[in-house]
């Protein structure tokens, strides 16, 4: 589990917060489960869909697979993480955030996930971002909760495996599992996250992946700040990280399987951020054509 405490806030006559996406609040911890025994199959009105929709849609329909796989549903696996990260205190609001479509179709995720944990203020989901829907979950979680005045937001990360059909992106993907990550959010006007992204990299060569890189890194690394620690996601090819390694303290890479939460599962199982370095997540899509970066602060001593 990754934790930290929220910066002090900004005194008066202090330096004014960074200009450019200096966030409104902190990621505080960062918990993740990974979902071995499998619960759930499709509602039979899921069934009654995708044997409709998968063949319109110009996709083959594995009807094997959708009579007899089980897997997990959003909402189980979110309330599950939920409730390791909150710990029975409140949550204001709740951004869910996946790549693979949630076994339970018949089912709204966030406002299960939210009513299993005792309710929440305001939910809602970020999808059709690839792997790098997190990053914008988290962007919208931080305008949304500085904006309304919350205590307390939640970024959750889901990924699960049962798919009755097979795209070129699911085939990218190599989904091997289930699995959740709670991020939880909370005020701190000097904010220890940052985000950065590049786009338009759709077709690009290495080197152009490279600069990509580069800029989010510049974006996100202060030169008079100690090294970062650096995790990065399977998305993004080792031959475009040559940037990261100038200045990064330790590289951790997430492995394969998990396309949406397996560079958070690995931030959650490091011990990134400890002695004082800044932690740097970064992502790619090449299906999207982007990169994504997040800064966050570091662990307490």
């Amino acid at each position: 589990m990754y934790t930290m405490v929220p910066p002090r806030p900004r005194a008066a006559g202090d330096a004014p917060a960074r200009a450019g996406h200096a966030a409104r609040t902190a990621v505080t911890a960062v918990v993740a489960r990974r979902f071995a025994t499998p619960e759930r199959e499709h509602h039979e009105a899921a069934r009654t869909f995708l044997r409709s929709a998968v063949p319109a849609a110009g996709v083959v329909l594995d009807a094997t697979d959708l009579r007899d796989a089980r897997g997990h549903a959003y909402a189980d696996m979110a309330a599950a993480v939920l409730g390791d990260v909150l710990a029975g205190r409140p949550l204001d609001l709740l951004v869910l955030a996946h790549v693979v479509p949630d076994l339970a179709l018949e089912d709204v995720a966030t406002i299960s996930a939210g009513e299993l944990v005792g309710g929440v203020g305001a939910s809602f989901g970020v999808s059709d971002q690839g792997s790098l829907a997190p990053f914008t979950a988290l962007h919208l979680a931080d305008v949304f909760a500085a904006r309304q005045g919350l205590a307390r937001a939640a970024v959750v990360v889901v990924d699960q495996h049962v798919l009755p059909y097979r795209t070129d992106r699911s085939a990218a993907q190599q989904l091997v599992g289930d699995a959740a990550v709670a991020l939880l959010l909370e005020p701190a006007p000097d904010a220890g996250l940052r985000l950065a992204h590049r786009t338009g990299l759709h077709g690009a060569d290495d080197d152009a992946w490279r600069r990509a890189v580069a800029a989010v890194r510049d974006d996100l690394v202060d030169a008079d700040a100690p090294p970062p620690t650096v995790v990065v996601g399977a998305g993004a090819d080792t031959g475009w990280l040559g940037p990261l390694h100038e200045v990064a303290g330790d590289v951790t890479h997430a492995g394969p399987g998990y396309p949406c939460s397996g560079v958070w599962q690995a931030l959650a199982a490091s011990s990134a951020g400890t002695g004082g370095a800044p932690v740097l997540v970064l992502e790619a899509d090449p299906l999207v054509g982007a990169v994504h970066g997040a800064r966050l602060a570091a662990r307490p001593a």
